[in-house]
C-alpha cells in the first residue's frame, strides 16, 4: 500500500476527506520522507528535522500533522506553537546560569 493511502484511510477512519490544499501537502510531505529516507538511509542519526504547518484557523493542520503521526512515526511529540515556546522558555530557565544557555537548549 502506498503511504498516501495510509494516511488517506487514517483520515477516512475519522470521517475527514482532505481538500485540495491538505492533499497537495500531503503528496508534498510524502514526497520529501521518500526522497529523505532515499538519501539518508544510511547515515547514522540522521534527521530530516522538523514539521512546522501554518496557516488559518480551523484548516484542520492538527487534523493532518496527526494523521501522519500516526501512520508513520514512532516516538514522535507535536506541539501548537504556545505549548513550544513554553518548553523553550521552561528549558531556557533551567540552564540559565550557564554562558550560552540558548545554544544548549537548542541541542
Amino acid at each position: 500500500m502506498q503511504d498516501i493511502e495510509i494516511v488517506l484511510e487514517n483520515l477516512a477512519s475519522q470521517e475527514v476527506t482532505p481538500d485540495q490544499a491538505q492533499q497537495l501537502f500531503l503528496e508534498a510531505f510524502i514526497e520529501f520522507d521518500y526522497k529523505y529516507k532515499q538519501t539518508y538511509f544510511f547515515r547514522k542519526n540522521s534527521s530530516p528535522g522538523s514539521i512546522y504547518l501554518w496557516g488559518p484557523v480551523g484548516r484542520g493542520k492538527t487534523l493532518l500533522l496527526k494523521a501522519i503521526d500516526s501512520s508513520y512515526f514512532e516516538n514522535s511529540g507535536q506541539f501548537h506553537f504556545l505549548e513550544f515556546m513554553q518548553l523553550i522558555h521552561n528549558s531556557l530557565f533551567e540552564v540559565s546560569k550557564n554562558k550560552n544557555p540558548l545554544a544548549l537548549v537548542a541541542k
